[in-house]
């Protein structure tokens, strides 16, 4: 009996779920960056050469886009989970530099020392209870006395939200409670929303607002002069996008809890699929997930050109 051909055999890359391969690509985009050279002059002579220095690194726009997923198993949770995803990411990418913004669940010493002794790379964590000696500590401090260094205002979908943050250097006791300690931070939401009610047994609605004042603490293992407060400011709201993005959209737009699938590995096979289909689609450059999906139906270039392909005719 003649040997099978491999049908992957002409791709550079392949997909693997639970050590069977079940797909191929030959081209891997999306994770660029590039650096710009700053120019400077020493003294204030303009007939001196000038001279340049590496400058900002900027990295292609993925945002809402999974580039690395791990399964989790029914007798654990994702905190000892996440060190062995981010190693193997960092076998395909380099890490090193880059800054992990993590939630209140992954604020833990072990994840503060992996990500800058292994990975060289900076962290941004919001701490809250689940962490109680550095919550304490940080909320020990005197922020009466630092100052807001930065402000934002935001309106839309019926809210108003302001966020205000203070950023003071870290000190020693709580840099002795987390590795790599640099700064701490402590950002105030304050929100108006429009709510319409209605009494028991009225058809009549008013419309009533409703204030809310939430306290977050942050910690980084950047200094100040490598990210200031409109940066962290940045990296904490940067994190929402993972469920305005990714959670919301397989919850909503796929109805990913309506799901009939369920058992063996078909869950999360499926799971799969969707993160592949919102990356594909951002990556093309299209934000509006839902109503993309609707033209894929019909539109034939559409597709073509979110798969990266080339119509042949």
């Amino acid at each position: 009996m003649a040997d099978r051909l491999d049908p992957y055999a002409g791709y550079n890359f392949a997909v693997e779920l639970d050590g069977i391969t079940r797909a191929g690509f030959r081209e891997c985009s999306g994770l660029e960056n590039s650096q710009n050279a700053g120019e400077y002059r020493e003294g204030t002579d303009k007939n001196l050469s000038v001279r340049k220095l590496p400058g900002l690194v900027t990295h292609s726009d993925i945002t809402g886009t999974v580039i690395a997923e791990r399964l989790i198993g029914p007798k654990t949770n994702e905190v000892p989970e996440l060190a062995p995803l981010l190693r193997e990411l960092n076998q395909y990418y380099c890490l090193a530099g880059h800054v992990i913004t993590l939630d209140a669940l992954h604020t833990v010493r072990a994840h503060a020392a992996f990500i800058c002794g292994e990975l060289l790379a900076h962290y941004v964590m919001t701490v809250k209870c689940n962490t109680p000696a550095l919550y304490q500590a940080l909320d020990a401090l005197d922020w009466a006395s630092v100052p807001v260094q930065h402000e934002v205002t935001e309106a839309g979908h019926g809210r108003r939200e302001r966020r205000t943050i203070q950023v003071t250097d870290a000190p020693e006791a709580v840099k002795a409670l987390f590795p790599h300690a640099r700064q701490a931070a402590l950002i105030e939401r304050y929100v108006t929303r429009k709510v319409r009610k209605r009494k028991k047994g009225s058809r009549k609605y008013k419309t009533t607002e409703v204030r809310s004042a939430i306290a977050v603490f942050v910690i980084t293992s950047l200094d100040a002069r490598e990210a200031g407060p409109v940066h962290l400011a940045d990296y904490v709201r940067g994190q929402w996008t993972i469920e305005n993005k990714v959670h919301w959209v397989r919850d909503v737009t796929f109805r990913e809890d309506s799901s009939r699938v369920r058992t063996g590995p078909r869950p999360r096979i499926m799971a799969t699929l969707r993160n592949l289909a919102i990356g594909l689609i951002r990556q093309a450059g299209h934000t509006r997930i839902a109503v993309t999906i609707r033209k894929l139906k019909y539109d034939t270039d559409l597709l073509l050109a979110v798969l990266g392909l080339q119509n042949a005719a």
